[in-house]
């Protein structure tokens, strides 16, 4: 069979995939000419209803933001915040629960104290090095925890 009609195939084995996990959604897969692959309602939606919902793979705060935003719900944070002692006050969290809740800090909190000298030592952004650094943190965390549900198994 030419490679031509293999790749037709393909692209027509992924389209149907993707048209039946979209079905319970009112939305659809559909390609504009003007914008390209594009997410299309199917039928009216109401404004405010919640069409998709996903965590983020990683984010970082602005350094301006850091003592005012909890960095684990991302709500706002009042006089009576809790920072994080060990990585020098870099990460502030609403309540202890929320503090409890961010195992992805621990994996990054020894290497966020020496973040400021090495942004400042190489000109490169204090945000974007933060984000790196718990992009890492948080693939390294999800393959922790994946491997402790297979030994518990």
């Amino acid at each position: 069979m030419p490679e031509q009609d293999q790749k037709l195939i393909r692209a027509s084995i992924k389209k149907k995939r993707y048209q039946s996990l979209l079905k319970p959604f009112p939305i659809q897969l559909k390609k504009v000419k003007e914008k390209g692959r594009s997410v299309i309602a199917v039928n009216d939606i109401n404004a405010g209803t919640l069409i998709m919902e996903e965590d983020p793979v990683s984010f970082a705060l602005f350094k301006d933001a850091m003592d005012s935003v909890c960095f684990s719900c991302l709500h706002p944070i009042n006089a009576s915040s809790f920072p994080c002692l060990k990585c020098r006050k870099q990460t502030f969290y609403c309540s202890s629960i929320c503090q409890s809740k961010d195992g992805i800090h621990l994996l990054e909190c020894e290497v966020i104290t020496h973040l400021p000298g090495i942004a400042g030592a190489h000109s490169v952004d204090y945000s974007l090095l933060r984000l790196i650094v718990r992009f890492i943190a948080a693939r390294t965390f999800v393959k922790k925890s994946l491997e402790s549900k297979d030994r518990s198994i």
